[in-house]
């Protein structure tokens, strides 16, 4: 703004003029700590069941040892 106006402006003028033109400090959302790398995202990617899959089938598994006989 300085170049423009050709004369010095404060700080707090710069940030009210652009909060007047709607523009907020923006930061990036916080990852998760067990959030998959690039990698494993590629993977899930190729095959987005499987895992889905295979997890149905050990949950089923356990399902059916763990039924009580009378």
């Amino acid at each position: 703004m300085e170049a423009t106006l050709g004369q010095p402006v404060h700080v707090t003028t710069g940030w009210n003029y652009l909060r007047h033109l709607t523009y907020t400090v923006q930061q990036p959302r916080p990852r998760h700590p067990q959030a998959a790398n690039a990698e494993q995202q590629q993977e899930y990617k190729k095959n987005p069941g499987a895992r889905r899959r295979a997890e149905a089938r050990l949950s089923r598994a356990f399902a059916c040892s763990t039924v009580k006989e009378t």
